[in-house]
């Protein structure tokens, strides 16, 4: 759950909190805003889902519905967004290498992201 993690005040609206995982500071990004969707909960409700990218990356959920595991050639082209791998029937199927370069991340530079690397 989402009410682990320390809240940081005057974060830019894509940064929520911060998180310490397994000794690493991961910062916990709102989904929702980085997709231009409105949530359908509060901020400080939700759920996160670790993103094994570098850097490592949370993102704010409101829920999980279904896992599904996919092939390359299930995948389908979609419409053309740096975060959109493709589409698995009328699925958004999420690029998280492509995520983690959204341009909203380049207002958030974390010192912590910065040792990281």
């Amino acid at each position: 759950p989402l009410s682990g993690c320390t809240p940081l005040p005057l974060a830019p609206s894509a940064l929520l909190r911060i998180a310490n995982q397994r000794g690493v500071m991961v910062s916990i990004l709102d989904l929702a805003v980085l997709l231009d969707l409105p949530s359908t909960t509060q901020t400080t409700e939700g759920y996160v889902l670790y993103v094994r990218t570098h850097p490592v990356l949370g993102l704010r959920i409101d829920s999980i519905l279904d896992m599904v595991y996919l092939a390359d050639s299930d995948i389908m082209a979609g419409p053309q967004a740096i975060y959109l791998k493709g589409l698995f029937g009328e699925i958004q199927v999420l690029d998280f290498a492509g995520l983690n370069q959204h341009p909203l991340l380049d207002k958030i530079s974390l010192q912590t992201h910065q040792a990281q690397e």
